[in-house]
């Protein structure tokens, strides 16, 4: 009895987590490809909404393809006080493991309209941007902000030293 008084409560705000999350991605990509955005919902229990002036593969496939809310604390550790990267990067790691853990859910267990909407490259798509997201913040996490300066200077090494 007292932890179906719990389990219910955290199970309606992680759904209405994943939703805000889900409908965030689409309504941020939505914004800078440019599109009208009409109407914005969220709710644990009828799912999310956005409306805009047309869909395109970007705005349908976004919050299968881009850890929105993972990039921005990643993001923010540029300009966060190294004593406070641990804080970020547990953050990130969250945010992508419950962008991970949703992506899973929605592609296989979840009949979406956005992934119907594009068929088949909507799956290769979706594989490609995980296995890029996973091998970014392993190599983000090991090597933090460096990441972008250690990786560029060993690629110049190896293209062009005898």
């Amino acid at each position: 009895m007292i932890i179906r008084f719990f389990i219910k409560p955290l199970k309606e705000n992680i759904n209405f987590f994943e939703t805000f999350q889900h409908e965030t991605t689409h309504m941020f990509f939505a914004f800078i490809t440019f599109k009208n955005i009409y109407s914005f919902k969220a709710s644990s229990n009828s799912g999310g909404l956005i409306k805009t002036e047309k869909i395109n593969p970007i705005v349908a496939l976004s919050p299968y393809t881009i850890p929105l809310f993972s990039l921005f604390f990643i993001l923010l550790t540029f300009i966060v006080k190294e004593k406070y990267l641990g804080i970020l990067f547990f953050f990130s790691g969250f945010f992508f493991a419950q962008f991970l853990s949703a992506t899973v859910k929605d592609t296989l267990f979840v009949k979406q309209p956005d992934l119907e909407r594009y068929p088949f490259i909507s799956y290769i798509i979706i594989l490609i941007s995980l296995f890029f997201f996973i091998f970014f913040f392993y190599f983000f996490i090991t090597y933090g902000n460096n990441l972008f300066y250690i990786i560029p200077k060993s690629t110049f090494y190896l293209l062009f030293s005898k």
